[in-house]
Protein backbone atom coordinates (compact mmCIF):
# COMPACT_ATOMS: atom_id res chain seq x y z
CA UNK A 1 0.00 0.00 0.00
CA UNK A 2 1.31 3.33 -0.66
CA UNK A 3 1.07 6.61 1.11
CA UNK A 4 1.08 10.18 -0.30
CA UNK A 5 4.21 11.94 1.67
CA UNK A 6 2.15 14.34 3.20
CA UNK A 7 -0.09 11.62 5.23
CA UNK A 8 3.00 10.39 6.38
CA UNK A 9 4.48 13.56 7.77
CA UNK A 10 1.64 14.06 9.68
CA UNK A 11 1.35 10.39 10.62
CA UNK A 12 5.29 10.94 12.60
CA UNK A 13 4.37 15.39 13.35
CA UNK A 14 1.07 13.95 15.79
CA UNK A 15 2.69 11.04 17.27
CA UNK A 16 5.01 11.20 20.39
CA UNK A 17 8.20 9.12 19.34
CA UNK A 18 8.40 8.46 23.22
CA UNK A 19 5.44 7.08 24.27
CA UNK A 20 5.51 4.70 21.41
CA UNK A 21 8.67 3.32 22.07
CA UNK A 22 7.82 2.99 25.89
CA UNK A 23 5.62 0.75 25.22
CA UNK A 24 8.40 -1.82 24.22
CA UNK A 25 11.12 -0.63 26.30
CA UNK A 26 11.46 1.68 29.58
CA UNK A 27 12.87 4.79 28.90
CA UNK A 28 14.34 7.12 31.47
CA UNK A 29 14.72 10.69 31.48
CA UNK A 30 18.21 12.34 30.91
CA UNK A 31 19.27 15.43 30.76
CA UNK A 32 17.29 16.59 27.37
CA UNK A 33 16.54 13.09 25.54
CA UNK A 34 15.40 9.91 27.45
CA UNK A 35 17.43 6.76 27.57
CA UNK A 36 17.37 3.02 27.92
CA UNK A 37 19.22 -0.30 27.21
CA UNK A 38 19.51 -0.42 23.44
CA UNK A 39 16.31 -3.34 22.18
CA UNK A 40 18.67 -3.69 18.56
CA UNK A 41 21.93 -4.93 20.36
CA UNK A 42 22.76 -6.81 23.81
CA UNK A 43 24.28 -4.24 26.36
CA UNK A 44 24.62 -3.57 30.03
CA UNK A 45 24.74 -0.24 29.68
CA UNK A 46 22.63 2.36 27.92
CA UNK A 47 23.30 3.54 25.30
CA UNK A 48 20.03 4.29 23.12
CA UNK A 49 19.12 7.88 23.23
CA UNK A 50 15.33 9.21 22.22
CA UNK A 51 15.33 12.76 21.32
CA UNK A 52 11.37 13.80 22.06
CA UNK A 53 11.49 17.35 20.28
CA UNK A 54 13.19 16.07 16.97
CA UNK A 55 11.47 12.64 17.23
CA UNK A 56 14.29 10.31 16.13
CA UNK A 57 16.40 7.88 18.26
CA UNK A 58 20.00 6.88 18.17
CA UNK A 59 21.92 4.36 19.87
CA UNK A 60 25.77 5.10 20.17
CA UNK A 61 26.85 1.12 20.59
CA UNK A 62 25.13 -0.50 17.47
CA UNK A 63 24.17 3.03 15.41
CA UNK A 64 20.35 2.34 15.29
CA UNK A 65 19.11 4.98 14.18
CA UNK A 66 15.58 6.59 12.66
CA UNK A 67 12.08 7.91 13.31
CA UNK A 68 8.64 6.44 15.13
CA UNK A 69 7.85 4.17 11.71
CA UNK A 70 11.63 2.75 11.54
CA UNK A 71 11.64 1.51 15.46
CA UNK A 72 8.58 -0.37 14.68
CA UNK A 73 9.82 -1.58 11.72
CA UNK A 74 12.55 -2.75 12.70
CA UNK A 75 11.12 -3.85 16.10
CA UNK A 76 8.49 -4.89 15.43
CA UNK A 77 9.85 -6.80 11.74
CA UNK A 78 6.59 -4.78 10.12
CA UNK A 79 6.81 -3.75 6.90
CA UNK A 80 6.57 0.49 6.34
CA UNK A 81 2.70 0.32 5.28
CA UNK A 82 1.97 -2.04 8.35
CA UNK A 83 3.75 0.40 10.68
CA UNK A 84 1.58 3.25 9.33
CA UNK A 85 -1.33 2.00 9.29
CA UNK A 86 -0.26 1.27 13.17
CA UNK A 87 0.38 4.50 14.01
CA UNK A 88 -2.33 6.14 11.94
CA UNK A 89 -5.02 3.90 13.78
CA UNK A 90 -3.79 5.00 17.41
CA UNK A 91 -3.83 8.59 16.46
CA UNK A 92 -7.59 8.16 15.32
CA UNK A 93 -6.10 8.85 11.57
CA UNK A 94 -8.48 7.87 8.47
CA UNK A 95 -6.34 5.54 6.12
CA UNK A 96 -6.81 7.28 2.79
CA UNK A 97 -8.18 5.42 -0.02
CA UNK A 98 -7.81 1.70 1.46
CA UNK A 99 -8.79 -0.90 -1.18
CA UNK A 100 -11.87 -3.01 -0.02
CA UNK A 101 -11.04 -5.50 -1.83
CA UNK A 102 -7.37 -6.51 0.24
CA UNK A 103 -10.02 -7.61 3.12
CA UNK A 104 -12.27 -10.16 0.53
CA UNK A 105 -9.13 -11.72 -1.22
CA UNK A 106 -7.63 -12.60 1.77
CA UNK A 107 -11.08 -14.46 3.33
CA UNK A 108 -11.56 -15.70 0.17
CA UNK A 109 -7.89 -17.50 0.23
CA UNK A 110 -8.59 -18.85 3.58
CA UNK A 111 -11.90 -20.25 2.21
CA UNK A 112 -10.34 -21.88 -0.93
CA UNK A 113 -7.37 -22.97 1.12
CA UNK A 114 -9.51 -25.39 3.85
CA UNK A 115 -11.29 -26.43 0.54
CA UNK A 116 -8.85 -27.52 -1.31
CA UNK A 117 -6.87 -29.15 2.05
CA UNK A 118 -10.73 -31.38 2.58
CA UNK A 119 -10.12 -32.03 -1.26
CA UNK A 120 -6.72 -33.65 -0.98
CA UNK A 121 -8.38 -35.80 1.64
CA UNK A 122 -10.21 -37.34 -1.18
CA UNK A 123 -7.69 -37.39 -3.95
CA UNK A 124 -6.28 -40.94 -3.54
CA UNK A 125 -3.78 -40.07 -6.63
CA UNK A 126 -2.33 -36.97 -4.63
CA UNK A 127 -1.96 -38.62 -1.38
CA UNK A 128 -0.07 -41.19 -3.59
CA UNK A 129 2.12 -38.66 -4.71
CA UNK A 130 3.48 -37.02 -2.22
CA UNK A 131 3.94 -40.73 -0.45
CA UNK A 132 6.28 -41.26 -3.22
CA UNK A 133 8.22 -37.99 -2.28
CA UNK A 134 8.29 -38.87 1.02
CA UNK A 135 6.22 -36.07 2.52
CA UNK A 136 4.72 -37.08 5.68
CA UNK A 137 0.58 -36.56 6.25
CA UNK A 138 1.95 -34.21 9.36
CA UNK A 139 4.22 -32.35 6.83
CA UNK A 140 1.20 -31.89 4.32
CA UNK A 141 -1.17 -31.01 7.15
CA UNK A 142 1.56 -28.55 8.55
CA UNK A 143 2.13 -26.20 5.35
CA UNK A 144 -2.53 -27.11 4.42
CA UNK A 145 -1.63 -28.79 1.09
CA UNK A 146 -4.31 -29.23 -0.96
CA UNK A 147 -5.73 -30.80 -4.65
CA UNK A 148 -7.69 -28.54 -6.96
CA UNK A 149 -9.87 -31.18 -8.16
CA UNK A 150 -10.32 -32.50 -11.55
CA UNK A 151 -14.23 -30.52 -12.06
CA UNK A 152 -13.53 -27.63 -13.59
CA UNK A 153 -15.69 -25.30 -11.38
CA UNK A 154 -15.82 -27.29 -8.21
CA UNK A 155 -13.96 -24.04 -6.23
CA UNK A 156 -16.39 -21.41 -8.20
CA UNK A 157 -19.42 -23.53 -6.86
CA UNK A 158 -18.76 -23.14 -3.34
CA UNK A 159 -17.60 -19.30 -3.52
CA UNK A 160 -20.22 -17.68 -6.12
CA UNK A 161 -23.12 -17.84 -3.67
CA UNK A 162 -20.67 -16.39 -1.09
CA UNK A 163 -18.65 -13.72 -3.24
CA UNK A 164 -19.64 -11.43 -6.20
CA UNK A 165 -18.10 -12.28 -9.58
CA UNK A 166 -16.02 -9.57 -9.25
CA UNK A 167 -14.55 -10.07 -6.28
CA UNK A 168 -13.32 -14.32 -7.32
CA UNK A 169 -11.86 -13.04 -10.17
CA UNK A 170 -9.41 -10.28 -8.97
CA UNK A 171 -8.55 -12.94 -6.00
CA UNK A 172 -7.07 -15.08 -9.34
CA UNK A 173 -8.61 -18.34 -8.05
CA UNK A 174 -11.13 -18.27 -11.09
CA UNK A 175 -10.88 -17.14 -14.58
CA UNK A 176 -13.59 -16.28 -17.40
CA UNK A 177 -13.70 -17.94 -20.75
CA UNK A 178 -16.05 -17.03 -23.75
CA UNK A 179 -18.67 -19.30 -22.64
CA UNK A 180 -17.82 -20.30 -18.83
CA UNK A 181 -15.99 -19.43 -15.28
CA UNK A 182 -13.56 -22.58 -14.35
CA UNK A 183 -10.77 -22.68 -11.67
CA UNK A 184 -7.40 -21.97 -11.91
CA UNK A 185 -5.64 -25.07 -10.22
CA UNK A 186 -7.47 -27.96 -11.75
CA UNK A 187 -6.09 -31.42 -10.87
CA UNK A 188 -2.84 -30.08 -9.15
CA UNK A 189 -1.38 -30.47 -5.60
CA UNK A 190 -2.23 -27.39 -3.87
CA UNK A 191 0.75 -25.51 -1.80
CA UNK A 192 -0.92 -22.31 0.04
CA UNK A 193 1.40 -19.58 -0.04
CA UNK A 194 1.03 -17.65 3.46
CA UNK A 195 2.72 -13.92 4.10
CA UNK A 196 4.85 -13.38 6.85
CA UNK A 197 2.12 -12.53 8.98
CA UNK A 198 0.51 -16.38 8.48
CA UNK A 199 -2.37 -14.67 5.87
CA UNK A 200 -2.78 -17.18 2.62
CA UNK A 201 -2.07 -14.61 0.34
CA UNK A 202 -1.79 -16.45 -3.08
CA UNK A 203 -1.33 -20.52 -3.92
CA UNK A 204 1.15 -22.73 -5.91
CA UNK A 205 -0.26 -25.20 -8.06
CA UNK A 206 2.04 -28.40 -9.39
CA UNK A 207 0.68 -30.75 -11.94
CA UNK A 208 0.46 -34.31 -11.27
CA UNK A 209 0.65 -35.14 -15.09
CA UNK A 210 2.66 -34.80 -18.27
CA UNK A 211 -0.12 -33.98 -19.84
CA UNK A 212 -1.71 -31.02 -17.70
CA UNK A 213 1.19 -27.93 -18.38
CA UNK A 214 2.88 -26.01 -17.45
CA UNK A 215 3.92 -28.02 -14.26
CA UNK A 216 3.84 -25.01 -11.90
CA UNK A 217 1.24 -22.17 -11.84
CA UNK A 218 1.58 -19.65 -9.01
CA UNK A 219 -1.42 -17.16 -8.70
CA UNK A 220 -1.58 -13.68 -9.96
CA UNK A 221 -0.29 -10.62 -7.87
CA UNK A 222 -2.96 -9.20 -6.63
CA UNK A 223 -3.75 -6.20 -3.86
CA UNK A 224 -2.38 -8.41 -0.88
CA UNK A 225 0.08 -10.93 -2.88
CA UNK A 226 3.13 -9.41 -4.37
CA UNK A 227 6.04 -12.01 -5.61
CA UNK A 228 8.97 -10.02 -4.75
CA UNK A 229 7.87 -9.08 -1.26
CA UNK A 230 6.57 -13.19 -0.23
CA UNK A 231 8.57 -16.29 0.58
CA UNK A 232 7.30 -19.38 0.56
CA UNK A 233 8.00 -21.04 4.22
CA UNK A 234 9.06 -17.48 5.89
CA UNK A 235 5.88 -17.42 7.96
CA UNK A 236 6.47 -21.35 9.48
CA UNK A 237 10.25 -20.25 9.48
CA UNK A 238 9.74 -17.35 11.86
CA UNK A 239 7.97 -19.25 14.90
CA UNK A 240 11.23 -19.99 16.24
CA UNK A 241 12.52 -17.50 18.32
CA UNK A 242 15.86 -17.05 17.12
CA UNK A 243 17.02 -17.48 13.19
CA UNK A 244 20.81 -17.69 13.64
CA UNK A 245 20.47 -18.05 9.67
CA UNK A 246 18.31 -18.89 6.72
CA UNK A 247 18.30 -20.97 4.27
CA UNK A 248 16.60 -20.26 0.65
CA UNK A 249 15.97 -23.33 -1.77
CA UNK A 250 14.20 -23.33 -5.13
CA UNK A 251 11.06 -25.38 -5.10
CA UNK A 252 8.00 -25.49 -2.43
CA UNK A 253 8.98 -29.49 -1.84
CA UNK A 254 12.07 -28.34 -0.90
CA UNK A 255 10.80 -26.11 1.72
CA UNK A 256 8.87 -29.12 2.96
CA UNK A 257 10.97 -31.61 3.01
CA UNK A 258 13.53 -29.77 4.84
CA UNK A 259 10.99 -28.58 7.83
CA UNK A 260 10.04 -32.40 7.89
CA UNK A 261 13.95 -32.70 8.81
CA UNK A 262 13.66 -30.28 11.78
CA UNK A 263 15.48 -27.90 9.34
CA UNK A 264 12.78 -25.29 9.65
CA UNK A 265 14.92 -22.37 9.01
CA UNK A 266 14.00 -22.80 5.04
CA UNK A 267 12.17 -20.90 2.13
CA UNK A 268 11.76 -20.45 -1.36
CA UNK A 269 11.36 -17.82 -3.49
CA UNK A 270 7.59 -18.29 -6.05
CA UNK A 271 8.87 -19.07 -9.23
CA UNK A 272 11.33 -15.84 -9.84
CA UNK A 273 14.36 -14.68 -9.41
CA UNK A 274 15.72 -13.47 -5.94
CA UNK A 275 14.92 -10.21 -5.28
CA UNK A 276 16.82 -7.28 -3.71
CA UNK A 277 12.87 -6.66 -1.72
CA UNK A 278 13.66 -10.78 -0.52
CA UNK A 279 17.08 -9.82 1.32
CA UNK A 280 15.34 -6.53 3.42
CA UNK A 281 12.42 -8.90 4.03
CA UNK A 282 14.55 -11.68 5.45
CA UNK A 283 17.46 -8.85 7.04
CA UNK A 284 14.70 -8.44 9.82
CA UNK A 285 14.82 -11.94 10.89
CA UNK A 286 18.13 -13.01 10.28
CA UNK A 287 21.99 -11.30 9.84
CA UNK A 288 22.95 -14.78 7.63
CA UNK A 289 21.12 -16.33 4.53
CA UNK A 290 22.54 -19.20 2.90
CA UNK A 291 21.53 -19.45 -0.81
CA UNK A 292 20.86 -23.54 -1.82
CA UNK A 293 21.15 -24.19 -5.71
CA UNK A 294 20.58 -27.57 -7.62
CA UNK A 295 24.48 -28.85 -9.09
CA UNK A 296 22.65 -28.85 -12.67
CA UNK A 297 23.14 -26.02 -15.37
CA UNK A 298 20.61 -23.81 -14.11
CA UNK A 299 21.42 -24.05 -10.61
CA UNK A 300 24.54 -22.99 -11.34
CA UNK A 301 23.01 -19.87 -13.00
CA UNK A 302 20.51 -18.70 -10.85
CA UNK A 303 23.69 -18.99 -8.56
CA UNK A 304 25.40 -16.45 -10.64
CA UNK A 305 22.78 -13.84 -10.74
CA UNK A 306 21.97 -14.16 -6.74
CA UNK A 307 25.81 -13.74 -6.38
CA UNK A 308 25.49 -10.16 -8.37
CA UNK A 309 22.39 -9.49 -6.35
CA UNK A 310 23.94 -9.69 -3.06
CA UNK A 311 26.78 -7.75 -3.85
CA UNK A 312 25.36 -4.66 -2.90
CA UNK A 313 24.01 -6.13 0.19
CA UNK A 314 27.01 -8.13 1.78
CA UNK A 315 28.92 -6.92 4.39
CA UNK A 316 29.95 -7.08 8.70
CA UNK A 317 25.89 -6.51 8.92
CA UNK A 318 24.87 -9.18 6.84
CA UNK A 319 26.86 -12.45 5.94
CA UNK A 320 25.69 -14.34 2.70
CA UNK A 321 26.68 -18.15 1.67
CA UNK A 322 26.24 -20.32 -0.68
CA UNK A 323 26.26 -23.88 -1.46
CA UNK A 324 26.14 -26.19 -4.86
CA UNK A 325 24.29 -29.46 -4.46
CA UNK A 326 26.71 -31.76 -6.33
CA UNK A 327 25.52 -35.15 -8.32
CA UNK A 328 22.25 -33.32 -9.59
CA UNK A 329 21.15 -33.46 -6.12
CA UNK A 330 18.24 -31.01 -5.36
CA UNK A 331 17.64 -30.57 -1.23
CA UNK A 332 14.95 -32.85 -1.21
CA UNK A 333 16.55 -35.84 -2.80
CA UNK A 334 19.75 -34.45 -1.22
CA UNK A 335 18.16 -34.49 2.62
CA UNK A 336 16.54 -38.00 1.90
CA UNK A 337 20.15 -39.62 0.96
CA UNK A 338 22.12 -37.91 3.99
CA UNK A 339 19.12 -37.27 6.43
CA UNK A 340 19.54 -34.19 8.67
CA UNK A 341 22.74 -34.50 9.88
CA UNK A 342 24.11 -34.53 6.24
CA UNK A 343 22.43 -31.40 5.06
CA UNK A 344 23.59 -29.68 8.43
CA UNK A 345 27.15 -29.94 7.26
CA UNK A 346 26.51 -28.40 4.10
CA UNK A 347 25.63 -25.48 5.69
CA UNK A 348 28.28 -25.72 8.06
CA UNK A 349 30.65 -26.14 4.76
CA UNK A 350 29.08 -23.61 2.80
CA UNK A 351 31.37 -21.03 0.81
CA UNK A 352 31.58 -16.97 2.20
CA UNK A 353 30.31 -14.26 -0.50
CA UNK A 354 34.07 -14.12 -1.21
CA UNK A 355 34.87 -17.94 -1.59
CA UNK A 356 32.02 -18.31 -3.94
CA UNK A 357 32.71 -15.38 -5.69
CA UNK A 358 36.11 -16.89 -6.57
CA UNK A 359 34.75 -20.41 -6.98
CA UNK A 360 32.84 -18.96 -10.11
CA UNK A 361 35.54 -17.08 -11.87
CA UNK A 362 37.84 -20.35 -11.22
CA UNK A 363 35.14 -22.58 -13.08
CA UNK A 364 34.96 -19.97 -16.10
CA UNK A 365 39.29 -19.16 -16.04
CA UNK A 366 41.85 -21.66 -16.39
CA UNK A 367 44.69 -19.48 -14.48
CA UNK A 368 46.90 -21.15 -16.16
CA UNK A 369 46.63 -19.92 -19.13
CA UNK A 370 48.01 -16.17 -19.03
CA UNK A 371 45.50 -14.39 -21.06
CA UNK A 372 43.04 -15.94 -19.17
CA UNK A 373 44.75 -15.60 -15.70
CA UNK A 374 45.01 -11.67 -16.83
CA UNK A 375 40.85 -11.65 -18.15
CA UNK A 376 40.68 -13.31 -14.28
CA UNK A 377 42.47 -10.83 -12.97
CA UNK A 378 40.79 -7.84 -14.08
CA UNK A 379 37.15 -9.17 -13.60
CA UNK A 380 37.92 -9.74 -10.08
CA UNK A 381 39.17 -6.69 -9.46
CA UNK A 382 36.37 -4.91 -11.23
CA UNK A 383 33.81 -6.50 -9.72
CA UNK A 384 35.18 -5.92 -6.13
CA UNK A 385 35.62 -2.59 -7.23
CA UNK A 386 31.85 -2.53 -7.15
CA UNK A 387 30.82 -3.79 -3.83
CA UNK A 388 29.85 -1.31 -1.00
CA UNK A 389 32.29 -2.70 2.08
CA UNK A 390 35.38 -1.35 2.27
CA UNK A 391 36.32 -4.25 4.83
CA UNK A 392 35.65 -6.94 2.11
CA UNK A 393 36.95 -5.04 -0.71
CA UNK A 394 40.49 -5.36 1.06
CA UNK A 395 40.30 -8.58 2.14
CA UNK A 396 39.13 -9.68 -1.30
CA UNK A 397 41.86 -7.86 -3.61
CA UNK A 398 44.34 -9.82 -0.47
CA UNK A 399 42.77 -13.00 -1.62
CA UNK A 400 43.00 -12.00 -5.65
CA UNK A 401 46.51 -10.88 -4.72
CA UNK A 402 47.50 -14.25 -3.17
CA UNK A 403 45.76 -16.21 -6.52
CA UNK A 404 46.92 -14.86 -9.27
CA UNK A 405 50.52 -13.76 -7.67
CA UNK A 406 50.32 -10.72 -9.30
CA UNK A 407 50.67 -7.13 -6.57
CA UNK A 408 46.86 -6.10 -7.52
CA UNK A 409 46.86 -2.26 -6.90
CA UNK A 410 44.72 -1.42 -4.19
CA UNK A 411 41.60 0.78 -4.62
CA UNK A 412 42.45 4.48 -4.56
CA UNK A 413 41.81 5.69 -1.14
CA UNK A 414 38.67 7.66 -0.46
CA UNK A 415 38.87 11.56 -0.63
CA UNK A 416 36.38 14.29 1.07
CA UNK A 417 34.90 14.41 -2.06
CA UNK A 418 34.64 10.83 -3.09
CA UNK A 419 30.22 11.19 -3.04
CA UNK A 420 29.80 7.75 -4.33
CA UNK A 421 30.91 5.69 -1.10
CA UNK A 422 31.96 8.12 1.68
CA UNK A 423 33.02 6.82 5.03
CA UNK A 424 31.88 6.88 8.44
CA UNK A 425 34.21 9.79 9.08
CA UNK A 426 34.01 11.41 5.78
CA UNK A 427 33.36 15.24 6.27
CA UNK A 428 30.38 15.57 3.52
CA UNK A 429 28.55 12.66 5.88
CA UNK A 430 29.45 14.74 8.87
CA UNK A 431 27.87 17.53 7.27
CA UNK A 432 25.25 15.52 6.40
CA UNK A 433 23.95 14.32 9.71
CA UNK A 434 24.63 17.87 11.43
CA UNK A 435 21.47 19.40 9.18
CA UNK A 436 19.75 16.27 10.13
CA UNK A 437 19.81 17.35 13.66
CA UNK A 438 19.88 21.05 12.91
CA UNK A 439 17.92 21.93 9.73
CA UNK A 440 17.61 25.53 11.18
CA UNK A 441 21.39 25.90 10.29
CA UNK A 442 20.21 25.89 6.38
CA UNK A 443 18.46 29.18 6.59
CA UNK A 444 21.33 30.86 9.14
CA UNK A 445 23.79 30.31 5.66
CA UNK A 446 24.91 33.53 4.37
CA UNK A 447 26.07 31.58 1.19
CA UNK A 448 23.92 28.45 0.58
CA UNK A 449 25.48 27.99 -3.34
CA UNK A 450 28.81 26.64 -1.33
CA UNK A 451 26.51 23.44 0.51
CA UNK A 452 24.00 23.52 -2.22
CA UNK A 453 26.80 22.55 -4.87
CA UNK A 454 28.00 19.78 -3.00
CA UNK A 455 26.92 16.38 -5.16
CA UNK A 456 26.26 14.27 -2.52
CA UNK A 457 22.58 12.55 -3.10
CA UNK A 458 21.66 11.80 0.26
CA UNK A 459 22.80 15.62 1.02
CA UNK A 460 21.01 17.02 -2.11
CA UNK A 461 17.95 15.01 -0.93
CA UNK A 462 18.25 16.74 2.71
CA UNK A 463 18.03 20.30 1.47
CA UNK A 464 15.38 19.58 -0.85
CA UNK A 465 13.24 18.60 2.02
CA UNK A 466 14.12 21.47 4.19
CA UNK A 467 13.48 23.78 1.41
CA UNK A 468 10.02 22.91 0.99
CA UNK A 469 9.82 22.54 4.81
CA UNK A 470 11.77 25.16 6.80
CA UNK A 471 10.86 24.48 10.37
CA UNK A 472 11.06 20.07 9.97
CA UNK A 473 11.98 18.13 12.25
CA UNK A 474 14.35 15.30 12.56
CA UNK A 475 11.62 12.56 12.48
CA UNK A 476 9.43 14.62 9.59
CA UNK A 477 12.71 14.20 7.79
CA UNK A 478 13.25 10.49 7.58
CA UNK A 479 9.71 9.95 7.03
CA UNK A 480 10.54 11.89 3.50
CA UNK A 481 13.92 9.75 3.01
CA UNK A 482 14.18 7.36 5.38
CA UNK A 483 17.37 6.39 3.96
CA UNK A 484 18.93 9.76 5.53
CA UNK A 485 18.96 7.87 9.17
CA UNK A 486 21.67 5.71 8.07
CA UNK A 487 23.39 9.68 7.76
CA UNK A 488 23.19 10.08 11.33
CA UNK A 489 26.34 9.83 13.25
CA UNK A 490 26.67 10.88 16.52
CA UNK A 491 29.05 14.21 16.94
CA UNK A 492 29.81 15.65 20.12
CA UNK A 493 30.09 19.07 18.50
CA UNK A 494 27.40 20.41 16.38
CA UNK A 495 27.06 23.78 16.60
CA UNK A 496 26.47 26.36 13.59
CA UNK A 497 29.93 28.00 13.84
CA UNK A 498 31.16 23.81 13.05
CA UNK A 499 29.05 23.77 10.47
CA UNK A 500 30.09 26.80 8.45
CA UNK A 501 33.47 25.67 9.16
CA UNK A 502 33.16 21.89 7.79
CA UNK A 503 31.37 23.31 4.58
CA UNK A 504 34.85 25.95 4.24
CA UNK A 505 36.97 22.78 4.13
CA UNK A 506 34.58 20.50 2.49
CA UNK A 507 34.20 23.40 -0.59
CA UNK A 508 38.23 23.89 -0.49
CA UNK A 509 39.09 20.15 -1.23
CA UNK A 510 36.11 19.86 -4.04
CA UNK A 511 37.99 23.47 -5.62
CA UNK A 512 41.25 22.02 -5.26
CA UNK A 513 40.10 18.29 -6.44
CA UNK A 514 38.58 20.47 -9.85
CA UNK A 515 42.18 21.95 -10.26
CA UNK A 516 43.87 18.55 -10.23
CA UNK A 517 41.58 17.16 -12.83
CA UNK A 518 41.49 20.06 -14.76
CA UNK A 519 45.54 19.99 -14.72
CA UNK A 520 45.53 15.98 -15.14
CA UNK A 521 43.15 16.72 -18.65
CA UNK A 522 45.34 19.35 -20.03
CA UNK A 523 48.71 17.20 -19.71
CA UNK A 524 49.67 16.43 -22.73
CA UNK A 525 47.76 19.28 -24.65
CA UNK A 526 47.49 23.24 -24.46
CA UNK A 527 44.65 24.88 -22.93
CA UNK A 528 42.51 27.34 -24.48
CA UNK A 529 42.78 31.09 -23.30
CA UNK A 530 38.78 30.56 -21.77
CA UNK A 531 39.94 27.25 -20.11
CA UNK A 532 43.32 29.04 -18.77
CA UNK A 533 41.53 31.66 -17.29
CA UNK A 534 38.84 29.34 -15.67
CA UNK A 535 42.12 27.34 -14.03
CA UNK A 536 43.52 30.73 -12.94
CA UNK A 537 39.90 31.51 -10.93
CA UNK A 538 40.12 28.31 -9.68
CA UNK A 539 43.56 28.77 -8.10
CA UNK A 540 42.46 32.04 -6.97
CA UNK A 541 39.50 30.50 -5.05
CA UNK A 542 41.07 28.08 -3.49
CA UNK A 543 43.90 30.33 -2.21
CA UNK A 544 41.37 33.12 -0.58
CA UNK A 545 39.74 29.36 0.79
Amino acid sequence: MRFEQTFIQEIVALTDITSVIQKFIVLKKSGNNYSACCPFHDEKTPSFSVNQTKQFYYCFGCKASGNVISFLMEYNKQSFSEAVIDLAQAANIKLPNVDVHQVDIAKINSLAANFYSKSLKASDKTINYLKKRNITGISAKNFNLGFGTQEWDSLYQFLKNKYKEDDLLASGLISKGKNAIYDKFQKRLIFPIKNHQGKVVAFGGRSLSDEHMPKYLNSPETNIFKKSQVLYGLYECIQKDQLEEIIIVEGYLDVIKLHQHEITNAVAALGTSFSTSHIALLNRYTKKIIFCFDGDKAGLEAAKKALQLTSSFVSKEIQINFIILKNNHDPDSYIDAYKKEGFLELMRKSLSFDKFFFYLLDLKYDTKIPMQKTAFMKEAKEKIQELNDETLKEVMLDELKQKTGINVNTIEEKKYLDYNNPSKHHIIKILTSILIKNSDYYEKLLNKEIINSFNYPPLQSLISIIQKNPEISTGEIISFDEKLSEEILQEQDENFQKFESLIKICYKQKIKKEIKNTLKQFKDKKMSSDEHENLLKLIKKSKEL
